[in-house]
């Protein structure tokens, strides 16, 4: 999915002579999405830049704010054996878009890819083993914008942001650290069952950003 969105992006900008980057939004937002609010910060921010002509087409990537989870990320010694588990993950997107214009007012539709890589450290007696777990997620948005003075650029912008995702692959199937210890066996059913029930096949949201667009 990510190299046909890398092809469609360079088809435009390469071998299209549309004029493109006239705009850029430099934003901060705060991202609702129900069905997977437990990968997220308490406040589920995130920074954002986006390029774009006045009118056509643009692209745009965010960092979503990921939560601390600590009550996967612990340490206990059992029979003189120190276990420490790590759990950890980084969130991001990949945004595709073709711009409306209607002077300073925005419609942007456009094509979302969401990029999740889980990362599982777990150590035992100082010998460490890690593993990478990635659920993504694509599907269309709309989002509307446009700028607290009315200027085209260099102002203050808003925007709301609607989109409906689709898991691309399975959150119930994926490889987990292979061990015969019953400890770290626990451990991997827990992480199994944290991904399983917060990356359910389909989950819609809403993003605001406030931001400057120059």
């Amino acid at each position: 999915m990510m190299k046909r969105l890398i092809f469609i992006i360079l088809y435009f900008i390469v071998f299209t002579q549309t004029v493109f980057a006239e705009i850029w939004d430099f934003g901060l937002g705060i991202m609702i999405e129900p069905g997977r609010a437990e990968n997220y910060a308490t406040m589920p921010g995130q920074i954002e830049i986006g390029a774009s002509s006045v009118k056509g087409y643009g692209l745009a990537v965010t960092q979503q704010h990921t939560k601390r989870f600590e009550n996967l990320t612990e340490e206990e010694i059992i029979e003189d054996i120190t276990y420490s588990y790590t759990f950890e993950l980084s969130s991001n997107a990949l945004m595709l878009f073709y711009r409306f214009e209607n002077y300073v007012d925005r419609w942007d539709l456009g094509l979302m890819h969401n990029r999740n890589i889980y990362n599982v450290k777990i150590e035992k007696n100082s010998e460490v083993t890690e593993n990478t777990i990635n659920i993504s997620y694509a599907g269309p948005y709309i989002q509307y914008s446009n700028t607290i003075k009315g200027y085209e650029t260099n102002d203050w912008f808003y925007g709301f942001r609607l989109f409906y995702l689709s898991l691309n692959n399975d959150s119930n199937s994926y490889n987990v650290i292979g061990s015969n210890d019953t400890y770290i066996q626990v451990y991997n059913n827990k992480i199994k069952i944290f991904i399983y029930e917060n990356n359910p096949k389909t989950s819609a949201g809403i993003n605001m950003t406030f931001g400057w667009r120059l």
